[in-house]
């Protein structure tokens, strides 16, 4: 038992900031019940940040998500891929203060992917090896 109390103590803390709203958690299922209520709201902000810094950005709409991984403060991210066929068309997303951003279909993945990309980072803070991860450049 002492060594899951001095476990829990030490375990880094992961925020999570969904739609404005943030969350602290020791571990990754101890956020699941929060992440469980995004399939109830076609647009989301969700931001999660591991105690060493590193954070991941998903904006979803109701089928694609744009997923920005930032491995420091002031980095430029890497953007995830999929090989799925997506039209060469702007998605549209809105954050949690309503303003509406555009980015490329090519710069976005399938809603379910970005939920288990999310998930893969808050529990490990591992980035799934099967998504492409490009460089973040302006479009």
């Amino acid at each position: 038992m002492t060594t899951t109390i001095a476990n829990s103590i030490l375990r880094p803390t992961i925020t999570l900031t969904i739609n404005g709203k943030e969350y602290q958690a020791r571990s990754g299922d101890e956020l699941t019940p929060y992440l469980q209520q995004l399939k109830f709201t076609s647009y989301n902000e969700i931001w999660a940040t591991q105690s060493d810094c590193s954070s991941l950005c998903l904006l979803t709409n109701s089928s694609r998500a744009f997923v920005l991984y930032l491995r420091y403060p002031g980095d430029s991210g890497l953007i995830a891929t999929t090989n799925d066929q997506v039209t060469n068309t702007m998605i549209e997303f809105k954050l949690s203060n309503g303003q509406l951003d555009e980015y490329p279909a090519r710069w976005t993945v399938p809603v379910h992917d970005a939920l288990k990309i999310l998930t893969s980072f808050i529990q490990d803070n591992n980035l799934l090896s099967y998504v492409n991860w490009i460089k973040h450049t302006r479009i």
